[in-house]
């Protein structure tokens, strides 16, 4: 919770906004172990209540970052994470938005070559199988204060999910000097 309001992040996306929080507007942190009647009931873990500054200055902000993984083992994998942070304040009134994409990609070949006992039949089969997942956030919202101690606000918040799966094999077959090929595509 960050000044009474409840974020609904998780994972990566909860550590990139945490990331957005400067120390010096920083209160206190207060850890719940357990949470009370005051929560919603599908708070059934510890809370973590942040209480921040009231930021009084009008203006803008923001942070914008990426994140790149490559790993070039046998399987060749990748991720993206890049995000962006904007936060607006005018007079009594705050808006803010939080755009944030996952990028997931795997590549696998496979490559199998089986010889018979018989020396005119050879079997050679390759495969290349992709795998890619990606994630769209997106989180705006505002907040007007009414005075010091209390102030009202609306969020939106999207999400899309797409799983990508799609595989390339390729069948030799030569026996007696006659070459047999089969190709299939999956997606």
């Amino acid at each position: 919770m960050v000044n009474e309001h409840i974020i609904r992040e998780q994972g990566l996306d909860l550590i990139r906004y945490l990331q957005t929080l400067k120390a010096e507007d920083i209160v206190r942190i207060e850890v719940l172990p357990s949470t009370g009647a005051e929560f919603d009931a599908d708070m059934t873990d510890e809370v973590i209540k942040i209480k921040l500054r009231r930021q009084r200055e009008d203006g803008m902000n923001g942070s914008i970052g990426t994140q790149f993984l490559l790993s070039p083992a046998e399987d060749y994998v990748f991720s993206l994470y890049p995000s962006l942070n904007l936060n607006y304040r005018n007079n009594k009134v705050s808006l803010y938005t939080s755009l944030n994409y996952n990028l997931e990609h795997m590549l696998e070949l496979v490559k199998d070559s089986v010889n018979y006992n018989t020396i005119d039949r050879i079997i050679g089969d390759n495969s290349v199988t992709t795998h890619s997942f990606d994630t769209q956030k997106v989180r705006i919202g505002g907040v007007y204060d009414i005075d010091n101690k209390q102030s009202i606000g609306v969020e939106f918040n999207y999400s899309s999910d797409n799983l990508k799966h799609t595989t390339h094999s390729n069948l030799d077959k030569i026996e007696a000097e006659n070459l047999i090929n089969i190709s299939s595509f999956f997606n």
